[in-house]
């Protein structure tokens, strides 16, 4: 699950996608259901729903791919306005049908935008995360060869 929104522009030249949301029209669609403004944020998630509780009274809605959805127990429709309580859980079972589902939450997702957009990119944590592990590797066997060069100099 990540959040998106209708992704960054403007910034192909320094090597930025555009991200934002994979199903524009369920993003958009569920913005419009609950009154958000065009851009707002929502959760993208890939095949399995979220598992989430609100902190706050909350008007929301599920777009996209249609899969099991339940507030506290009671099964939730896709494509309509819902209310949830302070306090309720959301939960979100694997797609049925689609591979996207879209939670809209009222006034959108608030992380902080990069860039001017709060879309997340996966690919670029995974690259991030294996340029750490290839860093680590590469420190592993200079050490090794540092250890290995030193114990020799001591024979």
């Amino acid at each position: 699950t990540t959040v998106q929104d209708a992704g960054r522009t403007g910034y192909a030249a320094k090597g930025y996608r555009v991200c934002g949301a994979a199903d524009s029209y369920a993003y958009r669609l569920g913005n419009m259901l609950i009154g958000n403004a065009p851009g707002a944020a929502v959760l993208e998630c890939t095949l399995r729903g979220a598992a989430l509780q609100f902190e706050t009274d909350t008007v929301f809605a599920l777009t996209g791919a249609v899969s099991p959805a339940a507030l506290d127990g009671v099964p939730m429709p896709y494509y309509a306005p819902l209310f949830a309580k302070a306090g309720s859980t959301l939960q979100m079972g694997m797609a049925s049908t689609g591979l996207r589902s879209y939670l809209a939450v009222g006034g959108g997702i608030a992380t902080l935008p990069v860039l001017g957009s709060r879309a997340s990119l996966v690919t670029s944590l995974v690259l991030l995360v294996v340029a750490i592990v290839l860093e680590l590797a590469v420190l592993s066997v200079i050490r090794a060869r540092t250890r290995a060069k030193t114990s020799g100099d001591a024979a």
